[in-house]
């Protein structure tokens, strides 16, 4: 079974999807005078990872730049979900226990089996680890 080659870009304030969805490709236009380049489609663009979140119907597809909460048995863990090689699609949390800015990658194939909640984005909630990074 191979999962769909889906993306989404953040324009004019909503998400637009492309790629081959729903057995189509479909292509990313504006519908505005702005317009992107190829390049700036592809260096904006976020990949689904081939997961779904928990707990919501109906279910939410997993993209990079979601952030997510996984609880596995070594304990929770919120990140963003970025991709990073050679790990592939990791859960990336921007600050260590001082409230520095620092990068912790944790590769998420292995807490697939945990299921995720997506909590945001970081385009609609651009401070949102940040706020559950003060709270913890």
């Amino acid at each position: 079974m191979s999962r769909e080659l889906k993306f989404r870009l953040f324009f004019d304030g909503k998400f637009h999807y492309w790629g081959f969805v729903e057995g189509c490709f479909r292509v990313f236009t504006t519908s505005t005078e702005e317009s992107m380049s190829m390049q700036e489609i592809e260096e904006k663009s976020q990949q689904y990872i081939g997961l779904y979140g928990i707990g919501k119907t109906p279910r939410q597809e997993i993209y990079e730049g979601d952030i997510v909460r996984v609880q596995t048995s070594s304990g929770m863990f919120t990140g963003e979900v970025k991709y990073s090689a050679p790990d592939g699609y990791c859960l990336v949390w921007p600050y260590d226990d001082m409230g520095k800015d620092k990068q912790d990658a944790i590769p998420i194939a292995g807490m697939a089996y945990y299921g995720f909640a997506i909590l945001g984005n970081i385009h609609e909630q651009p401070t949102l680890l940040k706020e559950l990074h003060e709270l913890s």
